[in-house]
């Protein structure tokens, strides 16, 4: 695979959109439509950051010719359930989340939203029908933590993205760049298998310690 770019790579450093992202006011997902989150988990990162993860998963899709994986589409999904939506589009959006299940009544709206000239966050949609296109009968959940794990995975992203912004302004240095010990287990522990899609979570070898 030629793109060897992780999401927090693309989402620390300049680049052009894949996606003509709307441009709003409330960069943050509104509490009643953020993913279901333990207490510690504490806040997930804003639209924007999702939108240069979601950018850098479509730049991989595109360079493979396939649909994008299982993370990109839940990325595209949370999205998605930020802006003004139909309640019955919101909850197919919000099992998704969750789960990875695709049901089909929500198919069904995710394709007349994908295929309307006026719907505004049509080219979401219509990548995200795609994916859901390339999972042909195979529309379940994608695994029993699914959501869980996506978003320790989202967690780690955003603070790597935020360490690496640190040691470019010369507010931390390189050397000393490491996430906090409860944190670093949960970035260690996160991985994705681009071939089969299959998001896991995998506790580091002792003696090797997390870094950037």
């Amino acid at each position: 695979m030629g793109h060897g770019l992780r999401g927090a790579d693309l989402a620390a450093s300049p680049g052009a959109s894949l996606i003509n992202w709307p441009q709003r006011r409330d960069r943050h997902i509104p509490p009643d439509r953020q993913p279901s989150r333990s207490h510690e988990d504490g806040p997930p990162p804003d639209l924007s950051f999702y939108e240069r993860l979601i950018d850098e998963g479509i730049a991989v899709a595109d360079g493979q010719e396939s649909a994008v994986d299982h993370l990109t589409a839940r990325r595209l999904a949370i999205w998605l359930t930020a802006q003004p939506q139909d309640p019955l589009f919101t909850r197919g959006l919000t099992r998704f989340i969750q789960t990875g299940a695709i049901s089909q009544p929500f198919k069904t709206q995710l394709r007349i939203h994908a295929r309307s000239g006026t719907y505004p966050d049509q080219p979401q949609a219509a990548r995200l029908m795609e994916y859901c296109t390339s999972r042909g009968a195979e529309l379940g959940p994608v695994s029993e933590n699914f959501g869980r794990d996506c978003d320790r995975i989202d967690r780690a992203d955003a603070m790597l993205a935020g360490l690496k912004e640190q040691v470019r302004e010369g507010r931390v240095d390189p050397e000393q760049a490491s996430p906090e010990t409860d944190n670093a287990w949960t970035i260690a522990l996160a991985s994705r298998d681009p071939e089969s899609q299959t998001v896991t979570l995998m506790p580091p070898p002792p003696t090797s310690p997390c870094s950037l």
